[in-house]
């Protein structure tokens, strides 16, 4: 009887363990990004908010009129999904494979990568005609 109350117990003990992660793991985190970009002029710098929510990411860019890339206005929501989620770092992707009623077809994957230790923030997309980096910057906690 005694060996089953501490079975019990330490069964309760691993239960709530187990709460206690998942309450933490999707409790929403929130960072605050600047960065430079190849498809605004030298030196602009551009904000954007980073909302990571279990395994979400949301890249939400603040107001803004970049013909090139067809946004306008804001702001603008990118959605991503989120692969790795640790002290170390944090990597989300989104992807597309679809044909666009303005360009035609797409495919492609974009990456964002943030460094936990130093708030190092990058961004990729990886395309059939080649790999470009989108965005080189910086994020802290919010």
């Amino acid at each position: 009887m005694k060996g089953l109350v501490v079975a019990g117990a330490s069964a309760l003990g691993g239960l709530a363990s187990l709460l206690a992660l998942a309450s933490s793991a999707s409790a929403e985190e929130r960072w605050d990004c600047t960065f430079t970009t190849p498809y605004l002029p030298h030196g602009a710098l551009v904000h954007v908010a980073i909302r990571i929510d279990g395994d979400g990411l949301d890249w939400v860019l603040d107001p803004v009129d970049i013909p090139e890339l067809k946004i306008h206005g804001g702001p603008t929501v990118f959605h991503h999904r989120v692969l790795v989620n640790n002290e170390v770092g944090i990597v989300a992707v989104s992807a597309r494979a679809e044909i666009d009623k303005d360009v035609g077809p797409v495919v492609a994957s974009e990456t964002v990568v943030i460094d936990r230790r130093t708030g190092a923030l990058r961004t990729g997309i990886v395309e059939p005609n080649g790999v470009h980096e989108a965005t080189a910057g910086t994020c802290h906690l919010d």
